[in-house]
């Protein structure tokens, strides 16, 4: 089934069409809802491509705190854990890519390194 359109590509494809050809035909009320859907498209096709690293992001993360995370987190037995902070932090930049279309196709720079009063 190689060429076959994949979910993903058909919600594109939905996204594209509302944003192109309906959407500039609507106004008011209307276009905002339309907007509204269309964004909600384009975020469940980003879901579908970005699922199985969210999902392997998040078991990750659960792995590293074991069954207690909550409250070890709260007690302070993570502080200083960089395997800990870098799987947090993948799993916030992985979320964010689904959710945020601005955040989509861009890469999520880490903090500067290049001390406090550098500009980024």
């Amino acid at each position: 089934m190689d060429g076959e359109p994949r979910g993903a590509d058909l919600l594109d494809a939905v996204e594209g069409a509302l944003r192109e050809r309906i959407l500039p035909a609507l106004s008011g009320d209307a276009r905002y809802q339309g907007l509204m859907v269309a964004s909600a498209v384009a975020m469940v096709a980003r879901e579908l491509r970005e699922g199985a690293r969210l999902a392997a992001a998040e078991a990750g993360v659960r792995a590293l705190l074991g069954d207690d995370g909550r409250a070890a987190i709260r007690a302070g037995r993570h502080d200083g854990d960089a395997a800990l902070h870098a799987a947090l932090l993948d799993l916030a930049r992985t979320a964010t890519r689904i959710t945020s279309r601005k955040a989509h196709g861009a890469a999520l720079r880490p903090p500067s390194t290049a001390g406090a009063g550098g500009a980024d």
